[in-house]
């Protein structure tokens, strides 16, 4: 079972910052799952929200910024007497650029207008190629009409889709929206949806567990990886061959 830091490390670090990252990768675990919004002039910054209000110290909406001024914000939030030295709003190329041992990173796309979001992913596609992330970069959303954009522009990238709930029919979805990964709500999942996902070939990722205690049933039931808040809690407990 692989372990992904969620927005870097959002329980113990600035979230979706460069500081974050780091401290995710302080911990040896290079892989990571953020989310990826567009600034005034389309690039790709790394932010959960669509405004800059609750993760920084300033006001609007993300795409009213560009991405150098993203930069400049104050995005350490509670963490200021933790981390020292602002930190602000990264694109996604500086995230990369600081991180040559990254081994797989979900690149979660929020519901956004569909023209925007065409935007985004052709920008997201674009940057994995020319970090040569081939099957490291796995790009996810919840928006069905986003990832069906994907499978008919013939994206080169793997594609997950994030589940918050069950449905009857959500495996087969997942497989006719050409995604390789399903990424489940971990309270919803069981070891049925397990087995389906696994017999039409799908990478199951849980989202978020942040209890260690679960760690062992969902191994035992077969759950690929996991996206925790809290990593530093996790590496002690469960440690696999080759999680690095």
């Amino acid at each position: 079972m692989l372990i992904y830091g969620h927005r870097g490390a959002k329980g113990e670090a600035p979230e979706n910052t460069l500081s974050g990252f780091q401290f995710l990768r302080n911990q040896g675990i290079h892989r990571v799952e953020l989310d990826v919004q567009l600034d005034k002039n389309g690039e790709a910054v790394v932010i959960h929200d669509d405004k800059v209000n609750r993760t920084t110290n300033a006001r609007g909406a993300v795409s009213s910024y560009d991405a150098s001024g993203l930069a400049q914000l104050d995005a350490r939030g509670i963490w200021k007497k933790k981390f020292l030295g602002k930190d602000g709003i990264p694109s996604l190329r500086a995230v990369l650029d600081a991180w040559p041992e990254l081994k797989s990173i979900q690149i979660e796309v929020k519901e956004m207008p569909l023209n925007q979001a065409a935007i985004a992913a052709h920008r997201i596609v674009e940057i994995c190629k020319h970090f040569q992330l081939h099957e490291r970069a796995i790009i996810t959303s919840k928006h069905i009409p986003f990832l069906q954009h994907l499978r008919d522009s013939h994206c080169e990238q793997p594609i997950g889709m994030v589940a918050l709930k069950i449905n009857k029919g959500l495996v087969q979805q997942a497989v006719e929206l050409g995604c390789s990964y399903l990424c489940l709500k971990w309270k919803f999942c069981n070891p049925m949806i397990l087995e389906e996902a696994h017999a039409a070939g799908l990478h199951v990722s849980l989202w978020t567990i942040n209890d260690p205690a679960h760690l062992e049933k969902f191994h035992a039931w077969g759950v690929d990886s996991i996206i925790t808040d809290y990593p530093s809690k996790f590496m002690p407990v469960y440690t696999p061959k080759g999680q690095g």
